[in-house]
């Protein structure tokens, strides 16, 4: 196999009460040939597909499971601009410019997520959310604050709130907390499940079944097998496996942990 395969969830997830929605899959009767092919149906897979055939590629994705039944299903559907890592610590890490670089891109990012959604038309309970930044191990209140300044220095949506704003607000009772706009909520199953139509709607194919065991790469491009001897023959290859590493990647001291 070209990636690990974990067991990617246990149990049900809230998303999963209802019966998964139907789907259809293309099949391959010989060896198919492409522009690229995207190894995973997940959210990851699905907007890298989606960004790849609207540029006008020809593209076939693949996963050994059915889709939606990876570890996208147990997705807390927050999407958020606030990355693990607070902007303040990322200044002392890589730098202010590069630290401003990525939070801004991150919070792009939910907004562009967003009009996609608008434009295709996709009925996935999207809507923007505000949340509370609650002091903790890693910055307390008046870390809070000058993570505050520096957020609103880049233009974030960001402002420190006091104690009864915060108790007000959410029944939290802690000295403040950093409340910011621009977040949002979606349904992941409805989400990538409107994707994926979308994406075979406008000419792309999704092979599933398909557990890709070997890359052969030449110079005329990279032919990818299945299992079962099926090939597609494309010029790139984009791996959106998630939690299941390619075994290729050099993992020496990282252990690949789920919340």
């Amino acid at each position: 196999m070209l990636t690990q395969n974990r067991n990617l969830r246990t149990g049900k997830s809230a998303w999963q009460k209802r019966p998964r929605p139907a789907f259809e899959t293309d099949t391959l009767d010989k060896d198919e040939h492409a522009d690229v092919i995207v190894v995973g149906t997940g959210i990851s897979g699905a907007l890298v597909a989606d960004a790849l055939l609207n540029s006008g590629f020809c593209v076939v994705t693949v996963n050994r499971r059915e889709p939606m039944t990876g570890s996208t299903p147990a997705s807390t559907s927050l999407l958020l601009f606030e990355l693990d890592t607070p902007l303040t610590v990322l200044n002392r890490k890589v730098g202010r410019e590069r630290a401003a670089r990525a939070w801004l891109r991150s919070a792009s990012a939910v907004g562009a997520l967003g009009d996609r959604i608008t434009d295709l038309q996709i009925a996935c309970d999207f809507r923007e959310r505000s949340t509370v930044y609650l002091p903790g191990n890693v910055l307390g209140v008046r870390g809070l604050k000058h993570e505050t300044e520096e957020r609103r220095r880049l233009g974030l949506r960001s402002e420190f709130i006091g104690r009864k704003e915060l108790r007000r607000l959410v029944g939290i009772v802690k000295p403040g907390a950093i409340l910011s706009r621009g977040n949002a909520e979606a349904d992941p199953i409805k989400l990538v499940t409107g994707l994926w139509h979308q994406f075979r709607e406008a000419g792309g194919k999704m092979v599933s079944p398909f557990d890709a065991v070997e890359l052969d790469e030449s110079k005329g491009g990279v032919s990818v097998r299945a299992a079962d001897g099926r090939r597609i023959i494309v010029k790139h290859v984009v791996m959106c496996t998630g939690y299941e590493l390619p075994k290729s990647m050099n993992t020496k001291g990282l252990k690949v942990v789920s919340t």
